[in-house]
């Protein structure tokens, strides 16, 4: 009778895994934020949106400066956060364009090969680098390669 409920709870959780499993990659967070990227126009930035990233970082306020340039530009974080640092610096901002969908495919290939010789943690930040993606989104991303 005891082997009957080990076994019940055994295919329980199996079910409750794959289940999990399902469920995660149905959502594909990490490939809808990728696909997102891929389709992001950049705007280049204006006059006024310069100013308003100057003033923003002077009052100490540098992370709403990059989101606002983000929002009003569409650069990822990496590039926005750069661009909002040159400005306050006093620094022309350079145009900077987005990853087309060759170098993210390229991406792809890079982080399966590290994941494949054992360099999970490498191919994670290169993943993060690239993407400015979380650090659960980018893991979640090379899991699924």
């Amino acid at each position: 009778m005891t082997f009957v409920w080990i076994a019940a709870l055994v295919v329980v959780a199996v079910v409750a895994y794959a289940i999990g499993r399902a469920s995660r990659k149905g959502g594909d967070l990490v490939g809808d934020q990728l696909d997102s990227r891929k389709a992001a126009a950049v705007t280049p930035p204006s006059a006024d949106l310069n100013e308003r990233a100057r003033q923003l970082t002077a009052q100490g306020k540098k992370i709403q400066a990059i989101k606002e340039y983000r929002e009003a530009t569409g650069l990822g974080l990496l590039d926005a956060k750069e661009a909002v640092e040159r400005l306050a610096a006093g620094a022309p901002v350079e145009p900077v364009s987005p990853q087309t969908t060759a170098e993210l495919g390229d991406l792809a290939t890079q982080a399966r090969a590290l994941k494949q010789s054992g360099e999970i943690i490498r191919a994670v930040k290169l993943v993060r680098t690239a993407t400015g993606l979380s650090l659960k989104d980018a893991k979640d991303f090379v899991d699924d390669l």
